[in-house]
């Protein structure tokens, strides 16, 4: 799938991606970016690519994010 960074919380190494298909939020963490190191990069807006999952709390997730 394909989205946006909607929200990010650094402190607790967490945030939230607008989908492109839905237009819903779907909640990310910090292990989820392909690159870990690239989560203090990232910004509200930036595009990004990753795979929906569901979360342990029955919500979708994201996972494999990769920056665009």
């Amino acid at each position: 799938m394909k989205g946006k960074i909607a929200k990010i919380i650094a402190e607790r190494g967490y945030g939230f991606i607008r989908a492109d298909d839905t237009e819903a939020d779907v909640f990310f963490h910090c292990t989820a970016l392909q690159d870990r190191t690239k989560f203090e990069t990232l910004y509200v807006g930036q595009r990004v690519t990753f795979d929906l999952c569901d979360g342990r709390n029955g919500k979708p997730c994201a996972e494999s994010i990769q920056l665009d």
